[in-house]
C-alpha cells in the first residue's frame, strides 16, 4: 500500500510538471514573439532617425547655401 501511495504521488507530481512545463513554453513563445515584434519596430525605428537626421542635414545645408546667396547679394548692392 505504501508503494502504491508512493507511486501515485509521484505520477500526481508529473502531471504538475507537464502542466508547469506546458505554460512555461506557452510563457516562453509569448516572450519570443514580442521580441520579434520589438526588434522590427527598432529596426523601423532606426531607419526612420536616419532618414530624419538625412533630411535635417539637407535642411542645414539648404539654409547655409541661403544665406550665402543673401551674403553676396547684400555685399553687391
Amino acid at each position: 500500500m505504501r508503494k502504491q501511495r508512493h507511486l501515485d504521488e509521484l505520477w500526481s507530481q508529473v502531471i504538475r510538471l507537464r502542466n508547469e512545463n506546458n505554460c512555461l513554453i506557452d510563457k516562453l513563445n509569448r516572450v519570443s514573439e514580442t521580441q520579434d515584434s520589438v526588434l522590427k519596430e527598432n529596426s523601423k525605428l532606426k531607419e526612420e532617425a536616419s532618414e530624419l537626421r538625412q533630411l535635417v542635414c539637407e535642411l542645414k545645408s539648404n539654409k547655409n547655401s541661403d544665406d550665402d546667396n543673401n551674403f553676396g547679394r547684400k555685399l553687391s548692392e
